[in-house]
């Protein structure tokens, strides 16, 4: 119970210094759920139940993970300002990636999507077959061509699954990379803040002190002159 609390609290201290990084452990445990949600899934095989049962498996847990995000992130929090926008356009990108990330692991699956597309009444069946494939047998009718028709929609909505993966990942990439050629690493502008500060720091005060330490007119101060007539 203990270790189950402190883990929230972490978890929670973690999403408000910075959200993105909160979005790797929300990732992993939906794809645990969703392998989870595969061994029991069961397609009612009557077209309308099915777009209904596949439209809620999709929105349904997606809504709920943002929720669960926006909660512990609070982009509605931060003002309009330099820091601020910038601020809420991190925070709210990440409440936005556990869903996403629940759309792409629902169409790498595939039978969800080809459930929602089967348009024929039929009988939910298992073929052990090579690979073994659950799918609504026909009755009454060509069960070759309902099987054809079944590992195509497979094959769709694994096609649409990487599609979307590899435009995110493209652009994550490029917007990443723009971000750094474009603004300097904050840690390097403080490190160099701080020593052009140590070093003004130590000569002012090399230069007010004597050799004894105790304070005095810096030596470069004095002017020479003359005090013969001339």
């Amino acid at each position: 119970m203990n270790f189950l609390k402190d883990s929230l609290l972490r978890f929670g201290r973690m999403t408000r210094s910075s959200p993105l990084h909160a979005t790797v452990p929300v990732t992993f445990i939906l794809m645990g759920a969703e392998k989870m949600m595969a061994l029991g899934f069961s397609c009612p095989c009557h077209p309308h139940l099915n777009l209904s049962l596949v439209s809620f498996t999709f929105s349904v847990p997606a809504l709920l993970v943002f929720t669960i995000m926006l909660i512990l992130a609070r982009p509605c929090k931060y003002t309009c300002g330099c820091c601020s926008c910038r601020k809420f356009a991190e925070s709210f990108l990440a409440c936005l990636v556990p869903p996403t990330m629940w759309f792409i692991l629902l169409l790498l699956d595939g039978q969800y999507l080809a459930c929602g597309l089967t348009y024929w009444n039929g009988i939910y069946v298992s073929d052990m077959g090579d690979p073994p494939v659950r799918w609504c047998e026909p009755v009454g009718s060509n069960k070759i061509e309902g099987r054809r028709l079944h590992q195509d929609f497979i094959a769709y909505s694994k096609i649409v699954g990487y599609v979307l993966l590899f435009v995110i990942c493209l652009v994550t990439a490029c917007a990443v990379c723009c971000w750094d050629c474009c603004h300097p690493k904050e840690q390097d502008v403080e490190k160099v803040s701080d020593g052009k500060t140590r070093r003004h720091g130590s000569g002012t005060d090399s230069s007010l002190t004597d050799p004894d330490g105790s304070f005095g007119t810096p030596a470069h101060l004095f002017v020479p002159f003359n005090l013969e007539k001339t």
